[in-house]
C-alpha cells in the first residue's frame, strides 16, 4: 500500500512538472507565417513600447488576472522595402496568462519586434507567456529574416535544437 501511495504521489508530482508551461522556442518566421495566414490583419513593428504596467490585483497564482494598458510605440513598421519609420502609435497591450505564467514586456523601452493586430483604426498586442508575437531585443539575424519573409524570400523556421 505504501508503494502505491508513493507511486501515486510521484506520478502527481511528475504530472505537475510535466504540466509546467511548455512552449516552442519563439521564431520570427513562424510568427510571420501565422500573422500572414490569419484572418485578422497584422502589422510588424520594430521599436519600443513605453507604458506603465498596472498593478496585479489577483494573488491567486491559479487564476491570475489579465492586465491591460495602453502603450506609446515609437519606431518602425515593416513594409515591402523593409523597416520604415512609423508615426508614434498608441497600442493596446493585453498581458495574457496561462496558469501562473504571464506574458511581459520590459517597461524600459527596449527594442521589440512585435506582430500587432490592427482592429479598425486601432492597434492591439496580446503578449502571451510563450512570446509567440513578441521578440524583445531581436537579433539582427531575426530582423533580416522577417524582412526576407516580407519580400517573399525564404521564410523558414530555425531548426529546433
Amino acid at each position: 500500500m505504501k508503494h502505491l501511495i508513493l507511486a501515486t504521489l510521484c506520478a502527481t508530482l511528475t504530472a505537475g512538472q510535466a504540466s509546467a508551461l511548455s512552449c516552442l522556442p519563439s521564431d520570427v518566421a513562424r510568427a510571420f507565417e501565422q500573422a500572414s495566414s490569419a484572418e485578422e490583419r497584422y502589422v510588424v513593428l520594430l521599436g519600443s513600447f513605453n507604458f506603465d504596467m498596472p498593478p496585479q490585483t489577483s494573488t491567486d497564482i491559479n487564476r491570475p488576472d489579465i492586465r491591460r494598458t495602453e502603450a506609446q510605440f515609437t519606431g518602425e513598421y515593416l513594409g515591402a522595402d523593409g523597416f520604415t519609420s512609423a508615426p508614434a502609435l498608441t497600442v493596446d497591450l493585453e498581458f495574457d496568462c496561462l496558469a501562473a505564467w504571464c506574458g511581459a514586456l520590459p517597461e524600459t523601452g527596449d527594442q521589440t519586434l512585435a506582430f500587432v493586430e490592427m482592429v479598425g483604426d486601432d492597434y492591439s498586442l496580446s503578449v502571451g507567456p510563450c512570446f509567440e508575437k513578441t521578440f524583445v531585443r531581436p537579433s539582427p539575424e531575426d530582423v533580416a529574416r522577417v524582412e526576407a519573409c516580407m519580400r517573399g524570400d525564404t521564410c523558414e523556421e530555425m531548426p529546433l535544437r
